[in-house]
């Protein structure tokens, strides 16, 4: 699946990840359809 990634200030990637598992009862996958970063600087 493709993930959106920041490595660091203003460094922004996608990369290949591998599909998410639960792995305790208490674990929640969510899927995010739009998401934003506001710059604090």
């Amino acid at each position: 699946m493709l993930s959106t990634a920041l490595r660091a200030p203003g460094h922004i990637r996608c990369e290949e990840v591998a599909e998410p598992k639960v792995q305790k009862p208490t674990d929640a996958i969510i899927k995010l359809s739009a998401s934003a970063t506001v710059p604090t600087a």
